[in-house]
């Protein structure tokens, strides 16, 4: 259950040092029930203070369905992983600008903990200078991943080119353009609201695999050596982004 969920992730944050927030909301779930979400964020302190990186990744799915679990490995506990991953790194080595880890909730039934999170704003106040987005950053037999972002936010395209040099796994552009047609994946996940709030954004993940939504989502099926590419071009990506915040961001 998503209470499970929260006090895993929680405790997770906490055993490496971390202050966590709980940021909470209402939405309507898929029965259109009225139904309580909770975001889990933290922040790591940068050497400078002004705008966040802030990096997301949703931590619900779609649960049970007649009576079987949809666990959601890769949907998104990959893409949790990878926040918990640069969390690690960022705590290991202090991030130039402030860094927000924000694990949402609601994803599923219409990103509405990340339309919170843009209507609350960020628990400690401050600004959001960019949006790095993870969703599903591990597929089955899919041995590459997409950056989505740079259509909208050319100026990325160098920092994109730099990542994608140094990357263990293949990382490609693209599923960003309107004339993708449903595989523009500019609105689909997380990074949608704060697109729309005309925040910068990347969102890495990879295409739809056949257990996409599928009981068969299950850790044991993941591939481990590409999930651990995955989850070192993550932190790679989180460097870069920091240590370029100013280039990244939209030009005002």
């Amino acid at each position: 259950s998503g209470a499970k969920a929260r006090k895993f992730l929680k405790e997770q944050l906490e055993l490496r040092g971390l202050d966590v927030a709980q940021q909470s909301f209402a939405f309507r779930n898929a029965k259109g029930e009225q139904a309580q979400g909770s975001n889990i964020i933290t922040q790591i302190k940068g050497r400078k203070d002004g705008p966040a990186l802030l990096v997301t990744a949703h931590y619900d799915h779609v649960g049970v369905v007649d009576g079987e679990i949809y666990n959601g490995a890769s949907d998104n506990a990959s893409g949790v992983a990878g926040a918990i991953a640069i969390a690690e790194y960022f705590m290991a080595n202090p991030p130039e600008n402030n860094v927000v880890i924000a694990l949402l909730d609601a994803e599923e039934p219409g990103l509405f903990g990340a339309k919170a999170l843009v209507e609350q704003g960020l628990p400690n106040g401050g600004d959001i200078a960019f949006n790095l987005n993870l969703d599903m950053i591990a597929g089955f037999g899919i041995n590459e991943i997409y950056a989505s972002g740079s259509y909208h936010n050319p100026q990325l395209l160098p920092l994109l080119k730099t990542l994608m040099a140094k990357a263990p796994i293949t990382i490609k552009l693209g599923h960003d353009r309107p004339e993708d047609g449903a595989d523009d994946w500019t609105l689909l996940s997380d990074h949608g609201p704060f697109h729309q709030q005309g925040i910068a954004f990347i969102y890495l993940g990879v295409e739809d695999h056949k257990y996409y939504h599928q009981p068969g989502d299950t850790f044991d099926t993941l591939p481990k050596d590409f999930l651990n590419g995955a989850l070192a071009s993550v932190v790679m990506a989180a460097m870069v982004i920091d240590a370029n915040l100013e280039a990244a961001k939209k030009p005002s």
